[in-house]
């Protein structure tokens, strides 16, 4: 940790081995090695996202390149008899979504969290394939917290700035993409949820609303509201209504909650 040439260069070996396509050949080599992924958490919790030698961020990819390329082996370990391989998965779960939800404004204070949506991805993926019918709801139960829970994150992540004048011209082409990416790991979400997720958000929207929350949130809520149209029936008839009920309560103090709702509502829902 006190030799930043020592640490970034073991740091980039074990990525190339978490990240090798034949570590899936090896299940019970790296189910053994999950235990030490683990601890890198007491390591991040020592680390600054805001320090410029980067330990933070490269500890997170060390995480998430192990658990994106071994998916399969966190959801095999989820569902197997052992309890302690359960308990590993679990933990790998809860150590990648604290990355997920780090504390500050992305890109400016942290670029941790936008490296672990890959891994959202795979794991979806992995719960989704499962060939097994019964093996597969014992899966999306298990993990259905953690995906409920990585809705609320994409929310306050996807906020906009309260201040744009912080951000570089750089930084704001960043965010964009960010924000893009955010979408994207929502649209997974709708995959493991359908409807389901919508209703998850219109919840959020009530409570934002009834708390007089600030405009970004909602602003926020509304962006991910455009990215399940498809999966809305045009016969729906509970959560179309509901969403469109709360539309005139909105924040419009600001010309970025105008535009995002007449976008989402103008392009995503106009078939409906």
């Amino acid at each position: 940790m006190t030799n930043e040439h020592y640490f970034n260069g073991v740091s980039d070996c074990l990525i190339a081995i978490f990240s090798s396509p034949d570590a899936l050949k090896y299940p019970s080599t790296f189910s053994r090695l999950l235990p030490y992924v683990l601890q890198l958490e007491s390591i991040l919790d020592q680390c600054s996202p805001t320090t410029t030698d980067n330990r933070a961020e490269n500890i997170t990819k060390l995480i998430t390149q192990f658990g994106e390329n071994l998916a399969q082996l966190i959801v095999q370990m989820s569902i197997a008899s052992e309890s302690q391989s359960q308990a590993y998965a679990h933990q790998f779960c809860r150590l990648v979504m604290k990355c997920t939800e780090m504390k500050g404004q992305y890109p400016i204070d942290e670029t941790c969290s936008e490296l672990t949506f890959n891994f959202w991805h795979a794991l979806k993926d992995e719960v989704t394939s499962i060939n097994d019918e019964t093996k597969q709801t014992v899966a999306q139960q298990l993990f259905r917290p953690y995906f409920e829970h990585l809705i609320e994150v994409l929310i306050v992540k996807g906020q906009l700035p309260e201040n744009e004048q912080l951000f570089s011209s750089e930084d704001k082409e960043t965010f964009r993409t960010y924000r893009s990416n955010i979408l994207d790991t929502m649209m997974c979400m709708y995959d493991v949820f359908g409807t389901r997720a919508m209703e998850i958000l219109a919840n959020r929207l009530v409570i934002s609303i009834e708390q007089t929350q600030s405009w970004q949130i909602q602003e926020s809520i509304i962006r991910l509201f455009g990215t399940g149209s498809e999966y809305i029936q045009t016969d729906e008839n509970q959560i179309l209504p509901k969403i469109f009920s709360l539309i005139p309560k909105l924040n419009f103090s600001h010309n970025s909650m105008i535009n995002s709702t007449l976008i989402v509502l103008g392009r995503d829902f106009s078939s409906i």
